[in-house]
């Protein structure tokens, strides 16, 4: 066999589980077991891509790229931070916030986390102190 590709082959192809297999009726084990490319398989990124334009008649694809497929939520904020955060960069979140944010952006980008409140003092959500954070912000980078 071999598995230095991404996934396990042998003689045969594909080496899968029967009882995967198994519930997907007519898929051929070439279309269930593929090892997908790091930015996903085209098909469906050229499909997403027109269905953001449908959906969006404001968005023009001479201003887009095609969308990337991430694993989960914490894949798309790594590539976020790999791809536009610095070291020393300031990132600003809301006072509530997921604790991936500080692994991805601070443990692994080196970014500082900035917060500010989202809920004023009777309790009820405002952006205002986003306003604040932004307008107090001298950077090139927003």
């Amino acid at each position: 066999y071999n598995a230095t590709i991404g996934m396990a082959t042998n003689k045969d192809g594909k080496m899968f589980a029967s009882s995967l297999d198994a519930m997907f009726n007519d898929l051929t084990p070439d279309e269930i077991f593929p090892y997908a490319p790091p930015q996903g398989i085209e098909e469906l990124r050229d499909l997403w891509q027109q269905k953001m334009l449908r959906d969006n008649p404001e968005l023009s694809i001479d201003n887009m790229s095609l969308p990337i497929v991430t694993n989960a939520l914490t894949h798309g904020l790594s590539l976020v931070g790999d791809l536009f955060v610095n070291q020393g960069d300031t990132i600003l979140l809301p006072e509530h916030n997921w604790g991936n944010y500080k692994l991805v952006f601070n443990t692994r980008n080196g970014a500082n986390l900035q917060t500010y409140p989202i809920f004023d003092k009777d309790g009820h959500y405002t952006t205002d102190s986003l306003v604040e954070a932004l307008q107090s912000y001298n950077k090139d980078k927003v």
